[in-house]
């Protein structure tokens, strides 16, 4: 085994078995590498669709015609549609990308809380308003884990390159 002065000073000599403490700049990465390009086209997609079919559910691309005794369910379709195109545009060209998915994850809570609990609420035993509830709700947790790796994949590939 070579010793670590030997390692760095020739860093391509080692193979893809080489210990990640004598390469550090050869470890593998966590997560592939188009996790944010790809969330941030698949938001910005779907904020396309909600500007252009408002009368839908907001969050979620979802077939479901939004209940007329919501109040401000146009209004809030319109501000969600427009909220996830700039999430994704800031996701897919990756600038405030950890700024964009937290607000688009509390965007989606509150469009759970505004919408979603309370077409629950009017129908409790039916089960695609609990289905509908559970999936945009299981959608603002992806949204707010996502935000959070993206801040810990900042900090290492700043660590790596120091």
């Amino acid at each position: 085994m070579p010793s670590p002065r030997v390692a760095k000073a020739r860093p391509w000599a080692g193979n893809w078995r080489t210990p990640s403490a004598l390469f550090p700049h050869r470890r593998p990465r966590h997560g592939p590498p188009f996790r944010d390009s790809s969330w941030g086209y698949l938001r910005y997609s779907t904020g396309v669709e909600h500007l252009l079919h408002p009368e839908y559910v907001p969050g979620v691309p979802l077939q479901k015609l939004t209940p007329e005794w919501i109040p401000g369910r146009i209004f809030l379709s319109y501000f969600v549609g427009v909220i996830l195109i700039l999430a994704g545009g800031c996701l897919l060209v990756n600038r405030k990308a950890r700024t964009a998915a937290t607000s688009l994850g509390l965007t989606i809570l509150l469009t759970v809380l505004w919408i979603y609990l309370p077409m629950l609420l009017a129908a409790p035993t039916e089960v695609v308003a609990l289905n509908f509830f559970f999936d945009t709700l299981l959608f603002c947790g992806a949204i707010v884990l996502l935000a959070d790796s993206i801040d810990k994949m900042k900090n290492k590939v700043g660590t790596l390159l120091s």
